[in-house]
């Protein structure tokens, strides 16, 4: 097998390499943008290493290295981690003084489960809600202490930042925002034919203390629930089922098929609110822990 490692500022080769994840299926733990200028725009501020493995002239498969120097963790996306050791190159651009990390969906059908240089660590549930399905959580919150507020970014974005990073702070994988992260996530989503629907939760003090932020791809009607949290004093009354509520019957409102989400396979708490609302498991994301 030849490999090649990927010139990131040569238009034609991320071209080349755009041919070939556009026509096959959904793996790993993110999906490729379907806008080719994305793609090219994402390659290049991410500051990614990408190898290609070629078999009769054709690209069979790649190996994507992201750093995320914020947390010490190297993300590894590939078509088929398992040939990963078969390529001394690769392996020596990979720093094994950080976690070195792949996350996996069950239905790539890996040939990993066996080798014991990959250690399973984290399991998220992919789960999907088709409109028939969908029921309601019954919660009553007091309006007068704390009111329903669409994004503004004007005046929100900070408050926004600050909000997510509280909520996931202890999350697996999460690096600390910044506004201008953000707003580059939102631009971005926006960029790929989606609609953003972010709202907020606001007590009487004009702090956001709740929030569900959701899009709704304009393409194949399928929304995405995305992120969704309330601060720890908040918890256990209602505010995080009563925003999610308000954000699916939108995304339904504006034409949805059906909606997405990802959650911890742990968190049992809110898999179960979400099973009472109609959504089903249809696939898992496992994350895997390489060791040299």
């Amino acid at each position: 097998m030849k490999i090649n490692k990927l010139d990131i500022n040569n238009a034609k080769e991320i071209k080349y390499f755009y041919n070939f994840v556009s026509k096959i299926h959904d793996h790993g733990h993110s999906d490729f943008t379907k806008d080719f200028f994305l793609f090219k725009e994402s390659m290049i501020n991410k500051n990614l290493i990408i190898f290609l493995s070629h078999s009769q002239n054709l690209i069979d498969n790649y190996f994507m290295i992201e750093q995320e120097k914020k947390i010490n963790r190297t993300i590894i996306k590939s078509l088929d981690i398992s040939r990963i050791f078969q390529y001394d190159e690769i392996i020596n651009t990979i720093d094994f003084s950080n976690s070195v990390e792949t996350g996996i969906r069950d239905s790539e059908n890996s040939k990993i489960l066996s080798n014991k240089k990959f250690k399973p660590t984290e399991t998220y549930n992919f789960m999907e809600l088709e409109k028939t399905n969908y029921k309601a959580n019954k919660v009553n919150i007091d309006e007068k202490l704390f009111e329903r507020k669409s994004f503004d970014i004007k005046t929100d974005l900070e408050k926004l930042t600050n909000l997510q990073n509280i909520c996931f702070k202890n999350h697996h994988g999460y690096q600390e925002n910044r506004p201008q992260d953000i707003l580059r996530e939102i631009n971005y989503i926006k960029k790929d034919n989606k609609n953003n629907y972010i709202i907020g939760l606001i007590n009487p003090k004009n702090e956001w203390v709740g929030y569900a932020w959701s899009y709704y791809n304009l393409e194949d009607k399928i929304g995405k629930l995305l992120m969704c949290g309330s601060l720890k004093n908040y918890r256990n009354h209602g505010l995080a089922s009563s925003i999610v509520n308000f954000s699916i019957n939108h995304l339904f409102e504006l034409g949805c098929k059906k909606i997405r989400l990802e959650v911890d396979n742990n968190n049992s708490f809110a898999k179960k609110i979400y099973s009472k609302m109609g959504f089903n498991e249809y696939d898992n994301l496992k994350w895997y822990e390489l060791t040299k």
